[in-house]
């Protein structure tokens, strides 16, 4: 599949009032299944989002006192943060690439000083653990497992209250699930994380160099020991039985992990594997982050994708998987960056798709997604359409609201929310470049058979 993302912007294609209504009939479909879930976990990254909303003006007069040493760090980044030049580094960087990447803070003085540069606007759910949380709670999903390393009263509060989200804690040598409100560990610490959002437009001047913002992103700066560490808590790791009160699982995480403790990805592996004893049927997906550390990607790529069914990315991590295994492909990684063709993004899909065992691989842009799903006993292909398209709309609905505020609010917001035009340029695109069979059926319903493989 490859679908066009709601998205603000002027609409004009004449496909619109088709996709349209498949976004109504995905939005239909999936809300009438969702009660039938038991309950999924959410795993393994739940932090604090400190946000910055930033102005290329403060970005300018941070650096003039060593602007030049910063620029050529921009050239060879270091995609991890020792000090304040490196962290201005990699947020440059992102801004005038407009990238969304993720490094490192390994001095703790790093992380404490950001408050005295930046202004912070608010505090919000961080990780993806976290945020897949509220979001299937907000969507009705009855049972919500999500893995918490650190649960102080401000990270408990960032949940969504209404005791459908559950954690896992040890009482008299048994495991119970409490909701996650009433687990608050105060001596817990909290963890905080560093999101810089920049907008597309603002123009950037850093001595004799001048770049204007191509689009909307944000730079993460993480000092965080738990994460990093992929610290398993306790009563999470130790309730295996989990596993048998759910319908999946959802990983995400591995990417903060920390070269120097590689040997931790061990345990969670153990974990999956726990899982899949107690419930053969549990159904796995990973979604993969931005990776800056080659080691920490080959493992991920090695050790954690023959573990799972499903696996979402954006373009690119794409190139940085694609990177790890590029002795046994010939895809161009230089073509893989934001903003580049459908073509190009489905290629490098569809040879990551052979290279590995991953069922269900998902690339998702600002601008359209593309899913490649291996062609196996029981896969509905509009099914798989429908749940892209679900899966925009609540992204969608949470870009404007700034919240998850449920299905009512997806459904009504999404006349309002046009179609993203360059998406529905893009899915012509991408309809010209398949093989002749497969051209008319992609472009009549939204999914098409390629090989051994739906699109």
């Amino acid at each position: 599949m490859g679908i066009p993302v709601k998205h603000p912007g002027p609409p004009s294609a004449s496909d619109e009032d088709s996709w349209n209504l498949r976004y109504a009939e995905a939005l239909r479909d999936i809300a009438s299944r969702i009660t039938a879930v038991d309950g999924l976990i959410t795993a393994y990254n739940t932090n604090i989002d400190a946000i910055y909303r930033v102005h290329p003006s403060t970005i300018e007069e941070m650096v003039k006192p060593y602007y030049r040493e910063v620029l050529e760090r921009i050239r060879r980044p270091p995609r991890r943060i020792l000090d304040e030049r490196d962290l201005l580094a990699g947020l440059i960087l992102c801004m005038m690439e407009g990238l969304g990447e993720e490094w490192l803070i390994l001095d703790p003085e790093v992380s404490d000083m950001i408050p005295e540069y930046f202004t912070r606007s608010e505090l919000r759910m961080g990780g993806q653990a976290g945020n897949m949380a509220n979001a299937l709670a907000s969507l009705g999903v009855p049972l919500i497992i999500p893995h918490v390393a650190q649960l102080p009263k401000i990270q408990a509060d960032l949940f969504i209250d209404g005791g459908r989200i559950q954690v896992p804690r040890i009482s008299d040598g048994r495991i119970l699930l409490v909701p996650v409100g009433e687990a608050v560990r105060p001596g817990d610490e909290s963890l905080i994380h560093h999101v810089f959002e920049f907008h597309r437009g603002g123009r950037l001047s850093i001595g004799d160099f001048t770049a204007e913002i191509p689009r909307d992103n944000r730079f993460i700066a993480t000092y965080d020991d738990y994460n990093t560490r992929l610290e398993i808590d306790p009563s999470f790791r130790r309730g295996s039985e989990i596993a048998g009160k759910v319908d999946g699982a959802i990983l995400a995480g591995y990417h903060f992990l920390r070269e120097d403790y590689l040997g931790r990805i061990e345990a969670s592996l153990k974990q999956i594997r726990e899982w899949r004893k107690v419930n053969p049927r549990l159904f796995i997906h990973l979604e993969l982050g931005c990776t800056p550390n080659p080691r920490v990607r080959k493992e991920i790529v090695e050790k954690v994708f023959p573990l799972v069914d499903s696996v979402g990315l954006n373009e690119q991590e794409l190139a940085e998987v694609m990177e790890v295994l590029k002795s046994s492909h010939g895809v161009n990684l230089r073509d893989l960056r934001p903003g580049e063709t459908s073509p190009i993004i489905y290629e490098a899909a569809m040879a990551l798709s052979r290279l590995t065992a991953v069922r269900r691989l998902t690339v998702h842009t600002e601008d359209y997604s593309i899913r490649i799903v291996r062609d196996t006993p029981g896969i509905q292909p509009e099914a798989e359409l429908y749940s892209l398209l679900f899966g925009s709309a609540v992204a969608a609905s949470y870009a404007i609201h700034g919240k998850h505020r449920g299905l009512k609010a997806v459904e009504s917001g999404l006349k309002g929310i046009p179609l993203s035009l360059e998406g529905l340029r893009e899915f012509e695109n991408l309809a010209e470049h398949l093989p002749a069979d497969a051209r008319d059926s992609f472009r009549a319903n939204g999914f098409a058979k390629i090989g051994e493989a739906w699109l």
